[in-house]
């Protein structure tokens, strides 16, 4: 795979010197003009920078066993989440507290919220889609600000808990934001060239998260009034 992409640059890259050269000695040296290479594989080159296309990298890069293992990671975390807290709401439902149910309703969404983040992160990354590793690593973020939440929360109750909870959490968000930006996979797959984020993701990010958070601090602020 390696040696593909390192072949169609190097075709690109005599290719555009070719035509360079055919510019000078007609004259067209002092035209400015945008020159476009395309290779017999469909790698293409505008004025020296390399162009990937979606369609290229489906067709010339393979997903890698660790980089599968990153997808179950980041699929099964929101599905524990989901069946522990909807586990701990049915236990509790029937006590009179007000803000019970909107507290442990919106971790509920919250937890389909990040299960239907994983599932598109997966998706952008089998097509190959240039904002997948941003979703890829907003989701591992996301992950690691709920469970320092969780340790810090559990400690303030009272809750038996170890500094190995936090140390644990920390590793966990060490290994796999590192994979994101080290591995050769997820280089290969989605180069960093290639990759691109609008405003309107950053936009869609902020609500899908911030809502379903703040139901859950409004319904948790009122149990802690109530208690």
């Amino acid at each position: 795979m390696n040696e593909n992409i390192e072949n169609g640059r190097n075709e690109i890259l005599d290719s555009d010197n070719m035509k360079s050269l055919e510019n000078q000695e007609t004259g067209d040296s002092n035209v400015a003009q945008t020159d476009v290479v395309k290779t017999e594989d469909g790698l293409e080159m505008v004025d020296g920078e390399v162009v990937y296309t979606s369609e290229w990298l489906r067709e010339n890069t393979t997903i890698g066993g660790w980089h599968k293992f990153f997808f179950f990671v980041i699929l099964i975390n929101p599905l524990i989440d989901l069946f522990s807290t909807y586990s701990s709401y049915d236990s509790v439902k029937s006590m009179e507290v007000p803000g019970i149910s909107m507290f442990f309703g919106g971790l509920i969404f919250l937890d389909v919220v990040l299960l239907g983040m994983a599932c598109y992160t997966i998706y952008a990354f089998v097509r190959r889609m240039p904002n997948a590793v941003f979703w890829a690593r907003a989701i591992i973020i996301i992950f690691f600000v709920i469970g320092l939440l969780g340790t810090f929360v559990n400690s303030a109750e009272d809750v038996s808990t170890t500094p190995m909870n936090l140390i644990r959490c920390i590793v966990w968000f060490g290994i796999w934001i590192t994979f994101l930006s080290v591995s050769v996979s997820v280089q290969e797959t989605i180069p960093p060239e290639f990759r691109k984020v609008t405003l309107m993701e950053w936009g869609l990010l902020a609500i899908v998260v911030i809502v379903p958070s703040l139901i859950a601090f409004y319904g948790f602020s009122l149990m802690k009034a109530a208690l």
